[in-house]
């Protein structure tokens, strides 16, 4: 990931992540060490665990192009890195190993639409209190009830979401802003371009239709006088005969030629368009030989 290519927000966003990820690692280790030692098989498993976490994290939010399927991927992403939230809170057996689920919840506004993004939330904070109380993790040992500790629980998660689903819709106005100013730009530029082109037209056409009408007669008119002269003046007939025929010919080459430039590269002017969209990767083929 190249930090000169990358919307800054989005490179904070993702270091953010990952730094949240070597903190936690950090207090995981830790903790099963204190407990287990540190060449404990729990210390090992934590550690797999995490890497695993953090594989899927990579996949899930690496900075490329969609493309074919890649929704679906980075969706598999976000259930896998779930999963070892939960494997995490079965073997840590610690409330904090909440904190990844949070990064999990933050990815969701960006992947799915937000009715569907709620339920994923309530229902992964449903399934890690289900799995923190199955595995004995004790969620009442201070002055607050079991339900306000809940409370809290899904408050985080949901304050989570709520706030990376407004920095969703600010980035996706930002791009349909972005968007709105490409296609203005654009179709400025073919404005210019049919501009242009009917100026070219035009040209052309007075040239065919003027200029290459009255050389026409003039070189009908020659020839007719080179059958009614003699001597000198048919040879000096004869080359302003040759020489209208001449430029007649220089005349029709130049208004194929300006209609040939006329023609508009429909490749090139649909590559400009695609390759300007945000986000999308997108595979454009045409004919060659396809023109305008």
């Amino acid at each position: 990931m190249k930090l000169c290519n990358t919307d800054i927000g989005v490179y904070l966003e993702n270091l953010s992540g990952y730094i949240a990820w070597m903190v936690m690692c950090f207090m995981i280790v830790k903790n099963q060490s204190i407990h287990f030692g540190n060449s404990s098989p729990e210390v090992i498993t934590a550690i797999l665990f995490m890497v695993g976490y953090i594989v899927a994290f990579y996949f899930s939010i690496r900075d490329e192009k969609y493309h074919h399927l890649d929704r679906f991927k980075r969706l598999i992403a976000i259930d896998i890195q779930f999963v070892f939230v939960l494997l995490l809170f079965w073997v840590v057996k610690e409330q904090f190993v909440g904190f990844l689920l949070l990064l999990v919840v933050a990815q969701l506004p960006f992947r799915v639409n937000p009715i569907f993004g709620f339920c994923t939330t309530l229902f992964m904070s449903v399934v890690s209190l289900f799995v923190l109380e199955y595995v004995g993790v004790d969620v009442t040992h201070n002055e607050y009830s079991t339900f306000v500790r809940y409370m809290l629980f899904f408050a985080l998660n949901f304050f989570v979401y709520a706030m990376a689903s407004k920095v969703n819709r600010d980035r996706q106005a930002k791009d349909k802003i972005s968007l709105l100013n490409q296609e203005l730009i654009l179709t400025h530029n073919l404005l210019n371009e049919s501009v242009k082109q009917g100026e070219r037209l035009r040209i052309s056409r007075e040239l065919h239709d003027l200029l290459g009408h009255h050389l026409t007669a003039l070189i009908l008119n020659l020839q007719y006088l080179t059958h009614t002269t003699q001597g000198d003046t048919k040879t000096k007939v004869q080359e302003s005969h040759d020489l209208a025929k001449l430029l007649l010919s220089d005349v029709r080459e130049t208004v194929q030629n300006i209609r040939k430039d006329s023609i508009i590269d429909l490749k090139t002017t649909i590559n400009e368009i695609v390759h300007k969209i945000p986000k999308l990767d997108v595979e454009f083929n045409i004919s060659q030989s396809f023109k305008i």
